[in-house]
C-alpha cells in the first residue's frame, strides 16, 4: 500500500492531496474501474494498479524529507572553501566537496562532507597546511614518490639512486619544514663499489699512489677510481707471480677486476729450483712445462742427470735421483743429491739407471 485511494471518483493521496499522474501499470486493463477496486498498490517496475481495499498487503510510511545545513563557518579548517554553488540546504547523502588555498595542502582525510540521516553533515576530517617548494634536485638521484603524494609540513620524502647497484651514502630522506622549505638533502650517490670478496685466501690492500695500504674488515665502501691490490695469503700462489691481482672500483659500481684469479695453495711452476747438470721427466715434466702451472702440496718432480754425470750425495756416494716435492713451505728437496761428472762411478752409476 502507498497511501492511494479513490474517493468519488478522484484518486487522492492519504494527506489529502489530489494525485493527478499516476504511473499505472500497462497494459491499462489491469486495472479495473468496477468500484470494488479504491486503493493503489505499488507493484514491480515501480508500477501501481487499482485493488480491493480490504487485502492486506506490506506498506510504505511517508516521512518528512531530510535537508543539511552546512557547518558553521569557524569550524572549517582555515581557508578552506567550499564547493556549494550558493546552495544552502541539501538532501539526504548529498555532498559538499572542500579546497585548501593556494600554497596549503589538504592533509588527514577526505575533502568531502556527506548528509547523513539525522540532518548533519558528516564531520570535517581534513586540514590545510602550509605546503613545501618543489623538491630539491639531487644528483644522481631520484625521489621516491606515489602520484597521489602531498607536500605538508612534516612530510617525508626519501630519495634512492638511479644506479641500482650504489645506496645513498648519508641520509637519503628530507622533511618539509614548517616554514615551507625542505631540509638539507644531506646524501650523496656518487659511484660506490662494496667490498671485493670474490679473490679467497688473500689480504686486500688499497693502492694510493705508490704506497698500498692494508685493508680491514670493516672497510666496505670504495668511491670510483679506487685501486685495491689482492697478495696471496702465505702458502698460496696466484696463478702468474710476476702479475699483481688489482682491481679497480668503476663508476657503474662495479669492480673492473678481469686480472683477479683465484689464490690456490701449492707452488709455482716458475719457482722450481735449479738442479744443474740435469733435466726432468715423468709427469712432473709435463706439468712443469706450463709456466703459469700452480704445483698441487704433494706433488713430486723427478731429475734425470745428464750424460757423464751420476746421481752422487755430497760426500760422493751413490744415491737416488735428484726429487723435489711440493709443500706448503715451498719446493724442498727429497734427496740430498746432485749430479756431479765422476768417472769411477760411471759403470755404477749406469747400472743404477742414474744418468742420462
Amino acid at each position: 500500500w502507498i497511501g492511494l485511494e479513490r474517493g468519488n471518483g478522484n484518486w487522492s493521496w492519504s494527506d489529502g492531496s489530489v494525485s493527478n499522474d499516476v504511473r499505472w501499470a500497462q497494459p491499462r486493463s489491469i486495472s479495473h474501474d468496477d468500484g470494488e477496486r479504491d486503493c493503489g498498490v505499488l507493484v514491480m517496475h515501480n508500477a501501481i494498479i487499482n485493488m480491493n481495499c480490504g487485502f492486506t498487503f506490506s506498506y510504505i510510511c511517508q516521512a518528512p524529507a531530510i535537508e543539511c545545513a552546512l557547518p558553521p563557518v569557524d569550524t572549517w579548517p582555515v581557508g578552506a572553501m567550499a564547493q556549494t554553488a550558493n546552495k544552502h540546504a541539501f538532501a539526504l547523502k548529498e555532498s559538499v566537496t572542500f579546497e585548501c588555498p593556494e600554497g596549503t595542502v589538504l592533509v588527514g582525510g577526505s575533502s568531502a562532507i556527506t548528509c547523513e540521516t539525522n540532518g548533519q553533515f558528516s564531520p570535517i576530517t581534513f586540514s590545510c597546511v602550509k605546503a613545501c617548494d618543489q623538491l630539491p634536485s639531487v644528483a644522481d638521484a631520484r625521489p621516491l614518490l606515489s602520484l597521489s603524494d602531498d607536500f605538508g609540513v612534516g612530510s617525508k620524502v626519501t630519495y634512492s639512486c638511479l644506479n641500482f647497484n650504489i645506496k645513498p651514502v648519508g641520509s637519503p630522506t628530507i622533511t618539509c619544514l614548517e616554514d615551507g622549505t625542505w631540509t638539507k638533502a644531506d646524501f650523496s650517490c656518487s659511484s660506490v663499489c662494496h667490498r671485493h670478496n670474490d679473490v679467497q685466501n688473500a689480504h686486500q690492500y688499497q693502492r694510493i699512489g705508490k704506497t698500498e695500504i692494508a685493508l680491514d674488515s670493516s672497510v666496505d665502501r670504495f668511491k670510483a677510481g679506487d685501486v685495491v691490490v689482492f697478495r696471496c695469503d702465505e702458502g698460496f700462489k696466484m696463478k702468474n707471480p710476476d702479475r699483481v691481482f688489482i682491481a679497480t672500483c668503476e663508476k657503474s659500481g662495479f669492480w673492473n677486476n678481469k686480472n683477479v684469479k683465484a689464490c690456490m695453495r701449492g707452488c709455482h711452476a716458475s719457482e722450481v729450483p735449479d738442479v744443474p747438470n740435469s733435466r726432468m721427466f715423468g709427469k712432473g715434466k709435463n706439468n712443469h712445462s706450463k709456466n703459469n702451472r700452480v704445483h698441487r702440496i704433494g706433488e713430486k718432480i723427478h731429475f734425470l742427470c745428464k750424460k757423464g754425470f751420476f746421481a752422487l750425495s755430497p760426500r760422493g756416494a751413490p744415491e737416488q735421483p735428484p726429487t723435489i716435492q711440493c709443500t706448503k713451505n715451498g719446493w724442498q728437496h727429497m734427496h740430498k743429491s746432485e749430479c756431479f761428472r765422476n768417472s769411477r762411478n760411471k759403470q755404477k752409476g749406469r747400472r743404477n739407471g742414474r744418468n742420462g
